[in-house]
């Protein structure tokens, strides 16, 4: 049990707001070794180092495959064999990662022209292995210290554009070494966790050997604990990357970037409700042992808090997502109105992309809660079914309405895939303890987001510098109103009887 002065509540959420801030960092480390990239490689080049990237990403996931959750759920079960359950998830994904980096090795030579451009995506799928003693992290998200892992992707992203700037100052224009610098940015990230847990958590080296027989049966006992929710996340990162391939066949690349402009908004506010979720799996664990009830009511409670969060952003989507595309994304001269009703007039696909997706985020931040109190429930085959369902569902949907309606046909798809997964979610948890996310908490951030979202309709033709600060109000208020803000999960109920 955590001291009153220190409830687990103030760790789950000052390591969400470290998560967040990190996450902003590492954000804007990324964006500008991308956009570095792309001025340096030009269009033939970034398509080359984009190729093996996006396959080094669906690898990444793969070797995971639902380890590091696993092991912080058994951990928190059994800490007595905390030290053998790393071990044996470090095999776990040392095997994963020797198939798919021979994988990624043998596509490299197979797809580049010579032996010598294929050399160092070659060298830079090799990254993987780093992923092995990143598995110590586990430990730091079982005890809730979340420090390290949030600056973990800050320092592995601020490495990759300090490399990137080396090769551009040493006229390096080759792809495959701009792959090897990623590489490397993602090998500090992976040895961060590892560094700072060398004095609490010994592995050994034999926790690396893929050929080892210790610990043989709780190997395969994680295994096929991990590998439905591992699969289940491959699949998800997969779908997730489906409406760009899409909207290349039937469109252009034009219709790409004006999709990518809202979903990468999307993409970077999901990591709100992942990093608060998976950080509460050892309490939600904990609570499965005390009874259904407690699993519902935490279920709720985050549900309510990510809901308060969300709505409110949600609810004026629909009068200013054109300004805010315009502040962030579209290149020009002044905020000249004349200049931005001149872009607002030819990019309405773009805008109503913008408004689905931001729908679309409310239904990811209430399903989050329920997919890690499932997971909590060893219900990992079910999150694989589902995931493999929303991969048909969006694989089918997509060839009628992106071919039909292009970039909102798009945004469309992703919010039905979405609310389903949500619906789905809820009724599987519902079965699983008699209850889900909905339920009459919901109300009290709803009707604030409404109320924000009333005001700003009737000012939708401000000048975009004069909405952003009025939008910034409406959203704190409209959240603190919620009930969201000062956020309070109330785990510590949860933790008192322990």
């Amino acid at each position: 049990m955590d001291p009153p002065e220190n409830p687990i509540d103030r760790r789950v959420l000052t390591g969400t707001g470290l998560h967040l801030v990190a996450r902003i960092a590492t954000a804007l480390c990324s964006l500008a070794a991308s956009a570095l990239n792309f001025r340096w490689l030009g269009e033939a080049g970034l398509g080359r180092f984009s190729f093996h990237m996006n396959l080094f990403v669906v690898a990444g996931t793969l070797v995971d495959l639902g380890t590091f959750t696993i092991a912080v759920r058994e951990s928190a079960r059994r800490p007595g064999e905390e030290a053998a359950i790393l071990r044996a998830a470090c095999r776990i994904r040392m095997r994963a990662i020797v198939v798919c980096v021979a994988v990624l090795v043998a596509l490299s030579f197979a797809v580049e022209a010579t032996a010598r451009d294929a050399l160092l995506p070659a060298l830079a799928a090799c990254h993987l292995f780093a992923i092995v003693p990143a598995t110590t992290g586990a430990w730091l998200q079982t005890r809730v210290r979340l420090v390290w892992l949030a600056l973990s992707p800050v320092l592995g992203m601020a490495a990759w554009l300090g490399a990137s700037l080396l090769l551009r100052a040493a006229g390096n224009q080759d792809p495959g070494a701009f792959l090897v610098a990623w590489g490397a940015g993602i090998v500090v990230q992976s040895l961060v966790p590892w560094a700072a847990t060398r004095a609490h958590v010994k592995l050994g080296w034999g926790a690396a050997n893929p050929f080892s027989t210790g610990d043989r049966a709780l190997v395969r006992e994680l295994f096929q604990e991990a590998a439905p929710l591992g699969i289940s996340s491959a699949i998800a990162t997969l779908s997730f990357r489906l409406d760009s391939a899409f909207l290349r066949r039937f469109r252009d690349d034009a219709a790409v970037g004006r999709f990518m402009h809202a979903f990468q908004l999307l993409s970077f506010s999901v990591n709100v409700p992942s990093n608060l979720t998976s950080a509460l799996v050892p309490s939600l664990v904990r609570a499965s042992e005390r009874g259904a009830s407690e699993v519902v009511r935490i279920t709720r409670r985050v549900g309510a808090v990510l809901a308060g969060l969300c709505l409110p952003v949600a609810a004026l989507a629909p009068a200013w997502s054109a300004q805010v595309l315009w502040l962030l994304w579209v290149r020009h001269g002044s905020h000249g109105a004349a200049e931005f009703e001149a872009w607002r007039a030819t990019h309405g696909d773009e805008i109503w992309s913008a408004r689905l997706l931001a729908a679309a985020a409310v239904a990811i931040y209430l399903t989050y809660p329920q997919m890690n109190a499932l997971v909590a429930l060893s219900k990992q085959k079910l999150l694989c079914a589902i995931s493999c369902g929303a991969l048909v569902l969006k694989s089918a949907l997509s060839l009628v309405t992106v071919a039909e309606f292009g970039v909102v046909g798009a945004a469309a798809t992703t919010l039905g895939v979405e609310c389903a997964v949500c619906a789905v979610a809820s009724v599987a948890l519902a079965r699983a303890v008699g209850g889900a996310v909905f339920s009459r908490q919901l109300l009290r951030p709803l009707l604030p987001a409404l109320a924000a979202g009333a005001i700003a309709w009737p000012l939708r033709d401000l000048a975009p510098l004069t909405v952003a600060p009025l939008a910034a109000l409406l959203i704190v208020a409209a959240v603190a109103l919620a009930g969201a803000l000062p956020l309070r999960l109330r785990l510590g109920d949860a933790e008192a009887g322990r």
